[in-house]
């Protein structure tokens, strides 16, 4: 396992936009409900600081720590541009 990890942090290192693109491709659909501090929104993406984006009432809020509620899965799943 550290092993893996070590591999992961070279990688990050050496070649940030792939760990990005990983994790776009296996991030929850696009507009998948969720909740932060009690206000409902819906996904919009990872930004290229690896930032969570959501659509909270008309605006775009970037997440970068705290805590975020799921609340719904969208039935139909389409990819994040990269």
């Amino acid at each position: 396992m550290i092993e893996r990890l070590s591999q992961m942090m070279t990688l990050l290192r050496d070649d940030p936009s792939s760990v990005l693109k990983q994790w776009r491709e296996r991030a929850l659909p696009i507009g998948t409900v969720m909740r932060r501090e009690g206000v409902t929104g819906l996904y919009k993406g990872i930004d290229d600081h690896g930032a969570l984006l959501l659509d909270m009432q008309g605006q775009t809020v970037k997440v970068d720590t705290g805590e975020v509620e799921l609340i719904s899965i969208q039935a139909n799943k389409s990819k994040e541009e990269a």
